[in-house]
């Protein structure tokens, strides 16, 4: 509970500064020649889900600069190939330029036959060159932006970057980033899912077992190779049931959880660089944010135990950041730090003076085997109608229960709608009214991209927890962010 009172619900700034405070084929193989193993290997070779996408973004609020950017593009709809983006700026003069160098930084590589290849033979490893490519950029772009406007920009030894309007004049911190979520959808089958920040990703109308999240430690070698079961260590996340609606559809999170409530980014960022006065703690501060406090005084979210080092919550937080009644947060930097910051999450996209606290623009990669083989050693769809994968900025997540999001994607109502595009409208449109009630003026910068991937043939492995309609076969979509 709230300290005081009831907790209210009230937009986060996701970004505080000290400006802003003053200043196989194989495995499916039989017998060479036999019109059996013809059979298989051409069901092994067609896309079990074909896909269609749309996506659209907005400022929330008429003639407000909209901070979010997107890409989403379906490079062979018939084969099942996707590649995903969604960015969300943060920053007063810089958050705009940070989410659309990092879009266009990562459209570009995932564009490329050979990051794709690479992302499948290695996932880790290749987003993690894919996000550090992205990171430079964005430094290399502040740099330019305020050289240009005729400031002195110089790089502290941390790391991060400084201007000044002459030799002799104050110094101040650059500051600015962006969240980045990224997907790639191999053969309407497997999904790799990369991460930094709250962009989140969610699953609508998996299959109930079928459908897990695994760590990228269990990826198979590639998009087609045979997959063990997965070992319950390797699980992430599962599938949830509508706890409202029993037939409803089920939702589950893509993306990793980044939130400074997160106890392993907490002990991810103590050894990144631990206190000077506490090494049971990180030097940034896990605080949660208030309506009237300095950050520096804010509420800490963990207490650790002395004599086991486990971290607990103490749930000692002001007001709540959406309809999900999920505390607003922050990392902080602590009182003596030549220059104040904070953040909502933990990792990100530029932000260079927090990166030099623990901030990571390292992902955190997971896949999905959408498409399980069966017993013939064939990949099949484990659903019998469309799933759903939406993407979207907390200017959506913000409005929503997760599973509402679900039930209102897979609605019979919006399947009706000719295709994915005017599907994504529509829950732009819902979600704008739901941002008006919900936090005024105040609404933030929203995109949303939702990928329909539709059963090619019939289901091998069960049926929908959706209790939507099936779709007819999917066309091919692209849809990227207006003026890019």
């Amino acid at each position: 509970m709230a300290l005081g009172g009831p907790a209210l619900l009230s937009r986060q700034h996701t970004v505080t500064t000290d400006e802003d405070t003053g200043g196989t084929p194989a495995a499916a193989a039989g017998a060479a020649g036999s019109s059996s193993s013809s059979a298989a290997a051409a069901a092994a070779a067609r896309a079990p889900y074909t896909i269609e996408a749309g996506g659209i973004t907005d400022p929330g609020v008429h003639g407000k600069q909209n901070q979010d950017d997107f890409f989403v593009e379906v490079i062979d709809a018939a084969a099942g190939d996707c590649i995903v983006g969604v960015f969300d700026g943060h920053g007063r003069e810089l958050g705009q330029l940070a989410a659309r160098t990092a879009k266009n930084f990562v459209r570009d590589e995932l564009r490329k036959e050979e990051v794709r290849k690479a992302i499948e033979r290695d996932p880790k490893d290749t987003f993690d060159a894919v996000f550090c490519g992205a990171h430079k950029a964005i430094e290399a772009t502040f740099a330019a932006h305020y050289t240009d406007a005729g400031w002195l920009v110089s790089r502290a030894a941390e790391g991060f970057l400084t201007r000044r309007r002459s030799e002799g004049s104050a110094t101040m911190c650059v500051h600015g980033g962006t969240t980045a979520t990224v997907m790639v959808i191999y053969g309407g089958r497997r999904a790799v899912v990369a991460n930094v920040g709250d962009s989140s990703a969610l699953l609508c109308g998996g299959h109930a077992t079928a459908h897990v999240m695994r760590a990228i430690s269990t990826w198979p070698g590639s998009a087609t190779a045979p997959a063990e079961a997965a070992p319950a260590s390797a699980v992430v996340a599962r599938p949830e049931a509508n706890p409202e609606h029993a037939a409803g559809p089920t939702q589950m999170e893509m993306s990793a959880d980044h939130s400074p409530e997160s106890d392993a980014e907490f002990f991810r960022m103590r050894d990144a660089r631990p206190s000077l006065t506490d090494k049971s703690r990180p030097e940034l501060l896990f605080v949660y944010d208030t309506l009237t406090s300095s950050k520096m005084s804010c509420p800490q979210i963990f207490h650790v135990d002395p004599s086991t080092g486990r971290a607990r919550r103490t749930n000692r937080g002001s007001y709540y950041k959406n309809v999900r009644n999920e505390w607003a947060t922050l990392v902080a930097t602590p009182a003596f730090a030549q220059f104040q910051d904070a953040l909502a999450f933990t990792r990100s996209l530029g932000d260079l003076h927090l990166q030099s606290y623990g901030v990571s623009h390292l992902p955190e990669v997971r896949w999905i085997d959408l498409a399980p083989a069966g017993p013939d050693g064939v990949p099949a769809p484990a659903t019998a109608g469309p799933i759903c994968i939406a993407a979207c900025s907390d200017g959506i997540w913000d409005n929503w229960k997760f599973h509402d999001v679900a039930s209102f994607v897979l609605h019979r109502e919006r399947m009706a709608h000719p295709d994915a595009q005017a599907r994504t409208v529509a829950l732009m449109s819902t979600n704008l009214e739901r941002a008006h009630i919900n936090f005024g003026n105040s609404a933030d910068n929203m995109t949303a991209v939702c990928i329909y991937l539709t059963p090619s043939k019939p289901a091998a492995h069960g049926t929908s927890s959706s209790s939507s309609s099936s779709a007819g076969a999917a066309a091919a979509a692209a849809a990227a962010s207006p003026g890019h």
